[in-house]
């Protein structure tokens, strides 16, 4: 069985969603950056906090990592592990051709 062929296709600013987290926050800053081989649009918020956005054509869904302004003490290996463990769409998708449910 082939591989499926990925289109990707091109989104203005305007199109990438926002998070729950950071609808009506004032924009500071919003700009593209390429994160391990991967174009997200980066949001800077007033308040210090921010977000990843971009779309993956394989999972046909956008993936948005949220930034908090301020982390307490060892969350910062939280948020790591918690990248490392569940942000890997091929792992997500493997989950689901299992038969598994993805958290």
């Amino acid at each position: 069985m082939g591989r499926k062929k990925i289109v990707h296709r091109e989104f203005e600013i305007h199109e990438y969603p926002r998070s729950v987290k950071n609808v009506g926050k004032a924009l500071v800053s919003e700009g593209f950056a390429e994160v391990r081989g991967d174009t997200f649009l980066r949001r800077v918020y007033a308040d210090g906090s921010g977000e990843l956005v971009r779309y993956n054509d394989e999972a046909e869904m956008w993936a948005i990592l949220v930034f908090p302004a301020s982390v307490e003490s060892g969350v910062e290996d939280k948020i790591r592990s918690s990248i490392r463990n569940n942000f890997d769409v091929g792992v997500c998708l493997e989950k689901y051709r299992n038969g598994e449910k993805a958290a």
